[in-house]
């Protein structure tokens, strides 16, 4: 989100001051009126400065954020091929694709639109949950941009870097030899942190910026593709029926200050911003847990490649976070870039050995089943298992029996 033009306190964009004087690249660049960058482009962008930078004989440094672009950026092969969760990345478009219309159908409601996938795309349709939006979104404008159906083109894909990874090892793995860094801190410590964030936003003028992405929306609106991009950022969505309120009010300042109903759509907006915020967290140690573990974990299996270095820094106290973070962070970069031994992950953070532990292995090849007594979709062959040894499965699996047969009964 920190990509897009403006709007430096939804997107909680650094400041120049905090930049300290050190170049930050692709801050700021992408347009309000321009399509929003996919994986790929970001990944494109992002080498060719990575490049320009080690020219300059300077040391690029990758911060994030959002650990989807950023691993397909240190990953060859990573997510673009991935059957779990595969990316636009090296999806062959029409010539003109940055063009094309956005499609009405991908802003219908989500069961529209899995509904049209299932009709042209049944493989893909029943690889994600039904309520997972931007996946059956995304795979549904492949096939309507391209013609192919997204299943065919990651099975393509697939095949085509197997075959090349057998013959000159190339493809997998990391694209250079990276050191990772992880600040971590406490989950509870985490969501105070969150929440206190968002309240500083708002005193900082989030609403300023939301009633001036507000009024673009609604001077663009048949430009403006509202599913992807800053529009979806958290801090806008969650604020737009306070913001529509009191314009349709034609309060002053004052007035709505003081009004009830204001108040009230206030307060659940701010409520909504950090339930979003402490949610995304959550999705980002998710992912680094599982997907960033695996990711690591194959490199290490491989003989041919070295094991990207990976630590975590502990942030839970702020006091401690010159001896805890910078000062450990900058030992174990000097080691790392004068090719020395690296220190154990457990010295530099005891709970290093329980947290780069993967939570579970990433599924391949399995497809999303419906427990049609329980109503509910299960995506891994794990969840699976567990769901169907579950007491509530059973209670229910029972009582459902009983109900069939007390129907034989009847008849």
């Amino acid at each position: 989100m920190q990509l897009y033009k403006g709007l430096p306190i939804i997107t909680n964009k650094v400041s120049l001051e905090e930049q300290n004087g050190i170049p930050h690249h692709l801050l700021g660049t992408i347009g309000l009126d321009e399509r929003p960058f996919m994986v790929g482009k970001y990944v494109d962008n992002a080498l060719a400065i990575i490049q320009e930078i080690r020219a300059r004989n300077k040391l690029p440094i990758i911060v994030g954020g959002t650990h989807y672009y950023i691993q397909s950026l240190l990953f060859h092969d990573n997510l673009a091929t991935n059957s779990s969760f595969p990316s636009p990345s090296n999806v062959p478009v029409n010539d003109k694709v940055d063009d094309v219309e956005p499609h009405a159908i991908l802003s219908a409601p989500t069961t529209d639109v899995l509904s049209e996938l299932r009709r042209v795309d049944p493989v893909m349709a029943n690889r994600w949950h039904p309520n997972d939006r931007r996946k059956i979104q995304r795979s549904l404008e492949i096939y309507l941009n391209t013609g192919r159906r997204a299943s065919e083109v990651y099975a393509e894909q697939h095949s085509k870097l197997a075959m090349l990874d057998k013959i000159d090892g190339t493809t997998s793995g990391l694209r250079d030899d990276a050191l990772i860094l992880w600040v971590h801190c406490d989950e509870n410590i985490l969501a105070a942190r969150l929440d206190s964030r968002v309240d500083k936003m708002v005193k900082r003028g989030l609403l300023d910026e939301v009633k001036q992405l507000a009024a673009y929306q609604t001077d663009h609106i048949e430009d403006v593709d509202t599913t992807s991009g800053i529009w979806i950022s958290i801090g806008y969505k969650e604020f737009l029926s306070y913001i529509k309120y009191i314009m349709d009010q034609d309060e002053t300042e004052e007035q709505h200050k003081t009004s009830l109903e204001a108040r009230k759509l206030f307060d659940e907006a701010v409520e909504r911003t950090k339930i979003s915020t402490r949610q995304y967290a959550k999705r980002q140690l998710k992912w680094i847990r599982i997907k960033l573990m695996n990711a690591v974990q194959d490199e290490a299996k491989d003989n041919n490649r070295k094991a990207p270095n990976l630590f975590v820094l502990n942030g839970d106290n702020i006091a401690d976070f010159r001896s805890e973070v910078m000062n450990k962070a900058e030992t174990v970069v000097q080691a790392f870039l004068e090719s020395q031994d690296m220190p154990s992950p457990e010295s530099i953070n005891p709970l290093a050995s329980g947290l780069l532990k993967p939570k579970r292995k990433l599924a391949q090849d399995w497809e999303r089943k419906h427990c049609e007594i329980c109503a509910v979709d299960l995506l891994t062959e794990s969840s699976w298992s567990l769901h169907m040894s579950s007491r509530r499965h059973k209670k229910l699996s029972a009582l459902n029996r009983r109900q069939l047969s007390e129907e034989e009964i009847i008849d």
